[in-house]
């Protein structure tokens, strides 16, 4: 049997409230010794309980990204942008108004704001926003940056010029409400970028979640068709090469669409 293959026997509304905040503290040491495998395992099991608890593991979830995010010094996926997000930028009406979501330390934003747009965004953490605004600051930016998980999440209708997104780990079903609150806050012919990882990702090391319900088929967005047109939605192998947290070969789905009407 494999490192993940016990995670199939673990009830997780036990784990949840009893094991997950050790694992939590546990996993702060595994990132203070560069152990990628005790990180991955700890991070799955974090990831599997989180739909066990409610708010107390939202809290959580918190933690676990403040945690990802701590160090000062580092910026765990870099600075440069997301390459895919960077390709379609040129598709970018001049002085946009765009939001990242689940933007992380700022670096899709800052990326956005050097072009000239002016950027928003929503992270669930704390940590990760401070960061975000140091970054953009220490270059001459300013960030609008909301602090609030996603699960809550009110958009504000006909509000942006496009929604910029990397690497967003969503459930399955939240990921269905994020992409219909995504065309309600988009104006008129305004773009959807996003980068994610398929579900082929478990085959790879490159990073991202071990949970098969964060990790994305075509289909779960091809699904979503009302009101858009798909520009590009494609599955294939890409190279990254972003920070610590993201390095080598990985399987992503890349989506472009634009709302209609």
């Amino acid at each position: 049997m494999d490192s993940f293959s016990c995670l199939n026997f673990i009830d997780y509304s036990v784990f949840a409230t009893h094991i997950q905040p050790v694992s939590l503290k546990f996993l702060e040491l595994a990132y203070e010794i560069h152990d990628e495998k005790v990180i991955d395992f700890v991070n799955t099991l974090v990831i599997k309980c989180q739909s066990k608890k409610g708010n107390s593991v939202m809290n959580n979830a918190q933690h676990f990204w403040n945690t990802m995010f701590a160090n000062e010094e580092e910026y765990l996926y870099g600075t440069q942008p997301n390459a895919y997000i960077q390709m379609q930028s040129p598709r970018l009406k001049p002085n946009s108004r765009i939001l990242c979501l689940a933007e992380g330390e700022g670096r899709n934003a800052l990326h956005l704001a050097k072009l000239g747009h002016t950027i928003s965004s929503i992270d669930a953490s704390s940590v990760a926003l401070q960061k975000q605004k140091r970054l953009l600051q220490a270059h001459g930016y300013t960030i609008d940056a909301l602090h609030q998980d996603l699960e809550h999440w009110q958009p504000q209708p006909h509000a942006f010029d496009a929604i910029a997104t990397s690497f967003m780990h969503l459930p399955k079903p939240l990921l269905s409400k994020v992409l219909k609150h995504s065309v309600v806050t988009l104006k008129s012919d305004a773009l959807f970028i996003g980068e994610f990882f398929s579900i082929k990702q478990l085959g790879y090391s490159s990073g991202g979640p071990k949970d098969s319900q964060k990790l994305y088929t075509i289909e779960d967005f091809a699904s979503h068709q009302e009101g858009i047109e798909f520009i590009e939605l494609k599955e294939e192998i890409v190279h990254l090469n972003e920070g610590t947290g993201h390095q080598g070969q990985a399987s992503v789905i890349r989506v472009l669409f634009k709302k209609l009407g």
